[in-house]
């Protein structure tokens, strides 16, 4: 894959697109490993959407969009993956205590595993094709791998986005260092 971006950073790779990925043969056997990015872009700005640290990146990248998709994780509406002040712990706290939807959380998974194979809920169907649309991700190798510095610099990363924009905050140690993150940075995240 090419290693040039949009940030001039060279040691982050990407951010890509669903095609990139795949025009440039990126499939579960290249094998890297590090901490990741996802979510949307939108214009010249990027809605990091989760943050991951992983032995295999292009394996987990395909993952997410296969778990994302399929109803595995949660939802917001187009307009709260793009506002810059959303904070989704706070829709799923509301979820949580009503059982009812907030506005800004059009799916919150919670029991069987589906596919969306029926188009019930056109908005669920429309978000997931503005996330596939828009999808960007971005990386940095850690090599050789250590699960500590990962969980470390993943829990950097989800900080300095801000763990409330992420539909994931299962987010671990950290240590306020921002040097193996700072490329990450350099995007224009909201």
């Amino acid at each position: 894959m090419n290693t040039n971006n949009s940030n001039n950073s060279p040691n982050l790779l990407g951010p890509y697109s669903i095609a990139d990925l795949c025009n440039n043969g990126f499939n579960k056997k290249k094998t890297c490993s590090g901490i990741y990015l996802w979510g949307v872009k939108v214009g010249s700005t990027y809605y990091p959407l989760y943050v991951g640290k992983s032995r295999n990146i292009s394996e987990r990248i395909f993952q997410h969009l296969s778990s994302f998709t399929g109803g595995e994780y949660l939802i917001p509406d187009q307009s709260t993956i793009t506002d810059p002040n959303r904070n989704i712990i706070k829709l799923i706290q509301q979820y949580i205590a009503s059982q009812k939807l907030p506005h800004g959380l059009i799916y919150f998974p919670t029991g069987d595993f589906c596919f969306f194979n029926n188009p019930q809920n056109t908005q669920t169907q429309q978000t997931i094709q503005f996330v596939k649309d828009h999808f960007f991700v971005c990386w940095k190798e850690i090599n050789p791998y250590d699960n500590i510095t990962a969980s470390i610099e993943e829990g950097n990363l989800a900080d300095a986005i801000g763990r409330g924009k992420l539909i994931s905050s299962r987010y671990g140690i950290y240590d306020k260092s921002k040097v193996f993150i700072a490329d990450f940075l350099k995007l224009s995240i909201s």
